[in-house]
């Protein structure tokens, strides 16, 4: 049975939007999307801050003098914050699961994301805690992450249910033991859920009651006084 879920945060729990912030700092560079995209998020110096290797000045440092970047760092901050937005039906189905389960977050991320986006979003608050790889020290799908999961659940990984939108950290995770979903779809995660007898009722409960107080409403217009409820 599972007892603990963990999220990840891009694109399962906030929608992230690369293109919005590498297309936001092409008036700053020479180079095109293809490869300012690949010098900024795909650099070995991205990797080494996003597991706590080095820190947001050293990255945007390096980064800035590698490759004639002319922006200021507090316009790169923003743009680097901005490419998260909020999507809600996750939002939802978290306020509503952390009533039942022990919910984590489980993410990839950095400190400036993690301090300036992640613990400032609505969702944050309903998890119990966080495993992020600029505190572990490795990047999903490394095992250590898993790990770290397992030791701050304190449940048995089948006891785990993860939520990831990348197969590749999906498989990282079920080489433990621990269960997994791939995120899609909003709709497709619900049906997933309930194949782990994840129970996500209340949803349910009001599409029937919102149904009801529909045909009730059309059969009041249609019958007028002679209908009644």
């Amino acid at each position: 049975m599972i007892k603990v879920i963990a999220f990840d945060f891009g694109n399962v729990t906030y929608k992230l939007d690369n293109k919005f912030f590498i297309s936001g700092l092409l008036k700053y560079s020479s180079l095109g999307y293809t490869r300012l995209h690949r010098e900024i998020l795909n650099s070995s110096d991205y990797k080494l801050f996003e597991t706590g290797k080095i820190s947001f000045d050293e990255y945007f440092g390096r980064t800035k003098k590698r490759i004639k970047l002319s922006v200021r760092k507090e316009i790169f901050i923003k743009l680097f914050n901005n490419r998260f937005t909020e999507i809600e039906s996750t939002y939802n189905l978290i306020k509503r699961l952390h009533l039942k389960y022990i919910l984590l977050l489980c993410s990839n991320t950095n400190d400036i994301n993690f301090s300036q986006v992640i613990k400032k979003s609505r969702a944050f608050k309903f998890f119990y805690g966080s495993v992020t790889s600029f505190k572990v020290g490795y990047l999903k799908p490394r095992s250590a992450v898993y790990l770290e999961v397992i030791r701050i659940a304190d449940y048995e990984p089948e006891e785990i249910l993860f939520i990831d939108d990348k197969k590749i950290n999906i498989n990282g995770a079920r080489k433990l033991g621990i269960r997994a979903i791939q995120y899609k779809s909003y709709r497709s995660l619900i049906n997933d859920l309930l194949k782990y007898k994840i129970k996500v009722w209340q949803k349910l409960f009001k599409l029937i009651n919102e149904v009801l107080w529909y045909v009730k409403i059309t059969n009041m217009h249609l019958c007028g006084p002679c209908w009644s409820w």
